[in-house]
């Protein structure tokens, strides 16, 4: 049995073995009693944080050469004043601790101030505006995913989750697919450059969809998908690129320039691939609908062949023309009698002509033209033609005559006067009224006045 001394409030180990739970707490008691440790002030970049519906915050406090654990309880956290992002900039307060569970040294955060963003997350968005402003981003450009591919090929790392889930997805979903994988390296030193020499390299398999991702991780674990020269080899891969980085939260400049993103490798292999079950149910159903309306159809014409065969034609064929004759036998009879019908009234229109006074005497017809043509030679009018003028002419000054009696001048020239208001004649006073303007016409001038 372990003995725990205390000196001053300090556990004191005085055994030579211990449990790991022993020791975690000693730890823990030693960090509590140290005041130093009870308020601590730390600046530093946030990562791989994680917002639990609890409300606690964990994440990682981190500069360029070192990080700490943090955690920051919803009892604090709720008076945050913006969203913790990754690759925030922070400036925290807290005591630092040990989470014994797990012997994890960390700082327990009470308040927490932005500080503006990481450098990382700087050159992501510089980046981002740089490649969105030359068109790499564009939907028009985007190539279609093929929805019954036959060669899928996998850029990832060769052991790892991703790999092993996008394999089993397509497996399952999809087995008549061929997977291919490209194996590269998914974070670090030269990370960026394996995985675009493996597009290029992947270029050479005819496939008909390229799957490049990993698994979750720290802005830095993704940071090769957020290098430019990945982006423009994503961007003239010639294949239909879906980009899988991260889990879902996570976003890289891959998933803005790839053909299609997914939030998951297991997403990115449900997006290449079709599911063979729904495809067979959908094929078993359209033959179920298929084979019933090839069903209904035959059952349809084969009640018709029934009546056309049980019908009184097919049974009975010699009525078909036993109708047809005695109809032509009608129509014979009906064309014999207007035949007779006309033929007897063209003879009796004939013989009435040939008993006709013309066909009798034919010349009788000329000597009555010739009496009409003396008599109009004869005629009055024929032979003084300079009476119809005097008679026009003499109508013509009547008409005159009677115009002069209506002209309203002679009327002056007899000593009378017209009166005009604004250039109508006025016949009767009640037409004025005071202060009117009135033109008078006299036979030798006109004069303007006023009604009083």
């Amino acid at each position: 049995m372990n003995i725990f001394l205390s000196f001053k409030g300090v556990p004191v180990i005085n055994e030579e073995y211990l449990t790991v739970s022993q020791l975690n707490k000693y730890v823990k008691g030693y960090l509590s009693k140290d005041s130093k440790l009870k308020k601590v002030y730390l600046k530093g970049e946030i990562s791989n944080h994680k917002l639990y519906p609890s409300g606690h915050h964990y994440f990682t406090l981190k500069d360029n050469n070192s990080s700490i654990s943090a955690v920051m309880y919803a009892g604090p956290a709720k008076f945050l004043k913006f969203n913790v992002e990754n690759g925030m900039k922070v400036l925290v307060q807290g005591n630092v601790t040990l989470y014994s569970n797990r012997g994890q040294y960390q700082i327990q955060v009470k308040k927490m101030l932005e500080d503006g963003r990481g450098s990382l997350h700087i050159a992501f968005e510089q980046l981002k505006k740089k490649l969105n402003a030359e068109g790499l981003f564009n939907d028009e450009i985007k190539k279609s995913i093929p929805k019954f591919p036959k060669r899928i090929g996998v850029i990832t790392a060769s052991r790892g989750a991703a790999i092993r889930d996008i394999i089993t997805t397509i497996e399952r979903r999809w087995p008549y697919c061929e997977i291919l994988l490209f194996s590269s390296l998914v974070q670090g030193k030269g990370a960026s450059e394996n995985i675009v020499r493996q597009i290029r390299h992947s270029e050479k398999y005819n496939l008909d969809t390229l799957i490049i991702g990993r698994g979750g991780g720290s802005i830095e674990d993704l940071w090769s998908f957020n290098e430019e020269i990945v982006a423009r080899a994503i961007y003239n891969c010639s294949t239909p690129v879906i980009s899988a980085v991260g889990h879902e939260i996570d976003v890289t400049i891959s998933d803005f320039v790839a053909d299609l993103r997914a939030p998951t490798p297991t997403a990115a292999a449900e997006l290449a691939v079709p599911n063979f079950k729904e495809i067979k149910d959908n094929i078993e159903n359209l033959n179920f609908r298929l084979n019933n309306v090839i069903s209904d159809r035959l059952n349809s014409y084969q009640k018709r062949l029934d009546d056309i065969k049980e019908s009184n034609i097919i049974n009975n064929p010699d009525k078909i023309y036993s109708q047809s004759e005695i109809h032509l036998d009608m129509l014979k009879e009906r064309l014999e009698n207007s035949s007779n019908t006309i033929i007897t009234k063209k003879e009796l229109e004939l013989d009435i002509i040939k008993e006709s006074h013309i066909m009798k005497d034919p010349y009788s017809i000329l000597s009555d033209k010739e009496n009409s043509l003396d008599f109009f030679k004869e005629h009055y009018i024929l032979k003084n033609p300079d009476k119809i003028i005097d008679k026009s002419e003499h109508k013509y000054l009547e008409l005159i005559e009677k115009l002069e009696l209506l002209n309203p001048l002679l009327t002056i020239k007899r000593g009378y006067t017209l009166a005009k208001k604004d250039g109508k004649i006025i016949s009767k006073s009640e037409d004025l009224s005071k202060g009117d303007k009135l033109e008078i016409q006299f036979s030798d001038g006109d004069i303007n006045t006023q009604v009083l």
